[in-house]
């Protein structure tokens, strides 16, 4: 950005940029704290015995529980879950305001031959799609739980479920920062 334009003191700027460029920070910080709630939900679970039914040696007793219930774990990867959509919708929004020369003030779709050029349009569609994707497994999956064993077990954490949504997340998501990335290194390329 050496000799940019930015950098005059009279250049024009706008009073405020788009909230998804100034809450970058807020945003992905609320990522690192779900993240670290994740990581100790799963650290508790690990260093824990899901024991049902819990047999008692001293007293040679046989007592039915509840160990195994994985509630609190599966909540904290919701809100990781969540968290990551939150990081995914300002990815792609801001990836679409690259390509807006009314707001980065770039060519249109970073094309470098500008005018009527496509430059990147076509690349809009899968930021949109991964975009909406995310936002759908982000979903509470872990309210949905059907009662079976005759009604037995009519509680379940849907745990497995969470944690597979969550990794499909992560993979969307690399994917949207990846696309984010080479639009930002255009535009500085062409600024």
């Amino acid at each position: 950005l050496a000799g940019s334009g930015l950098w005059h003191e009279n250049a024009a700027r706008r009073l405020q940029d788009p909230l998804s460029f100034r809450c970058v920070p807020q945003v992905w910080g609320g990522l690192l704290h779900a993240f670290e709630q994740a990581r100790l939900a799963t650290e508790i679970e690990l260093g824990h015995s899901g024991d049902n039914p819990v047999i008692l040696p001293a007293t040679g007793r046989v007592v039915s529980n509840g160990n195994f219930d994985l509630t609190a774990f599966t909540l904290a990867w919701e809100q990781l879950g969540q968290a990551l959509a939150h990081c995914a919708v300002a990815t792609a929004n801001r990836s679409m305001k690259l390509m807006s020369p009314t707001v980065a003030e770039l060519p249109r779709f970073l094309s470098a031959r500008g005018g009527s050029r496509q430059g990147y349009a076509e690349l809009q569609k899968p930021v949109a799609a991964l975009e909406a994707e995310i936002r759908h497994l982000a979903n509470p999956m872990s309210l949905s739980p059907l009662a079976v064993s005759d009604g037995i077990e009519d509680q379940s954490s849907m745990a497995p479920r969470v944690v597979a949504k969550t990794a499909g997340i992560i993979e969307r998501l690399r994917y949207l920062v990846a696309m984010e990335l080479i639009f930002a290194a255009t535009g500085v390329e062409l600024r």
